[in-house]
């Protein structure tokens, strides 16, 4: 579809129209496509850091996740909050010690007294206003690819039903999901 003209080149049209029609000769209106650049065209501009410091908060250097993920591990990090870190254990995932990580962890809190050589981030405050801290964690790339297809299996199924209007809790209603007359195509 052709690109719509722009108010000053439909004046031009119309003036060149008019010119034609009394016989005086006008320049002819060029319509010019934009240039479209490719992304190494374009100048590299700056990181900038933001005044309010969240650059990198939780940030380990691209070198050590490379790494970790050739050893066969993906990273993960947690907050301790909630249970969260008890949970992540359950599930099979350990804490990464100061000693795997090669670059310099940015934020990584010294005095790290409660559990020794664990690489946590300060990353806030919790809802009584002590310090709130993120630890990494790692679990076996295998481990983790398998969740990840159980859980997008479990979506696929959400997925089908509400595409075919029917719930999946049992003992609801029969008319499905939202079941207004919509059909999802």
């Amino acid at each position: 579809m052709p690109r719509a003209d722009t108010p000053q080149e439909k004046m031009e049209k119309i003036t060149a129209q008019k010119n034609l029609e009394h016989g005086v000769l006008a320049p002819t209106v060029e319509r010019t496509m934009p240039v479209i650049r490719k992304a190494s065209d374009r100048p590299v501009r700056e990181a900038r850091n933001v005044f309010n410091g969240t650059k990198g908060k939780l940030k380990i250097s691209d070198e050590d996740i490379k790494n970790f993920a050739e050893a066969g591990w993906h990273l993960h990090i947690f907050n301790d909050i909630d249970g969260r870190i008890e949970d992540a254990l359950s599930l099979g995932y350990e804490f990464v010690e100061r000693s795997e990580i090669g670059g310099v962890v940015a934020n990584v809190v010294d005095g790290n007294t409660d559990l020794g050589t664990k690489v946590r981030f300060r990353v806030g405050t919790d809802r009584s206003g002590d310090g709130l801290f993120a630890y990494l964690m790692k679990i076996p790339t295998s481990i983790w690819e398998d969740e990840q297809q159980a859980l997008q299996d479990k979506n696929t199924l959400i997925d089908k039903a509400i595409r075919a209007g029917k719930n999946t809790k049992s003992g609801t209603s029969p008319e499905g999901f939202y079941n207004a007359g919509i059909k999802i195509n």
